[in-house]
């Protein structure tokens, strides 16, 4: 088994290596725990600007849906880099997540908006 902090071997069924990977792990599922609903918040608005973006661009108005879509896309990788995830994969998952959402956000809005 892996520490749930560092990612050491762990021997037995012990869930951290040490006292201060205990203190850490616990502190960051904390805030994961605490942040859940600004996170699903940002999330849903975003979605649903990408959501009236593609709506105003099957609509006609192309600027104005890729500008929509942008802004969610950039919404939503703030929100994840912002709020990260507890667990070690789960974290990393969700800032490189984040950071493509932000980058593509970006480039959407630069060459279409």
């Amino acid at each position: 088994m892996k520490c749930g902090y560092c990612g050491k071997k762990v021997s037995g069924n012990a869930r951290y290596c040490s006292e201060y990977c205990r203190k850490k792990g616990e502190a960051k599922a904390n805030f994961a725990h605490k942040t859940r609903i600004p996170l699903a918040v940002i999330l849903i608005l975003a979605v649903i600007a990408a959501a009236v973006g593609i709506v105003l661009i099957a609509a006609g108005k192309i600027n104005e849906g890729f500008l929509a879509v942008g802004g969610g896309l950039i919404a939503a990788g703030v929100g994840l880099l912002a709020f990260p995830r507890a667990g070690r994969g789960a974290a990393a998952f969700s800032q490189v997540g984040g950071g493509l959402f932000f980058a593509l956000g970006l480039v959407v809005l630069l060459l279409w908006g």
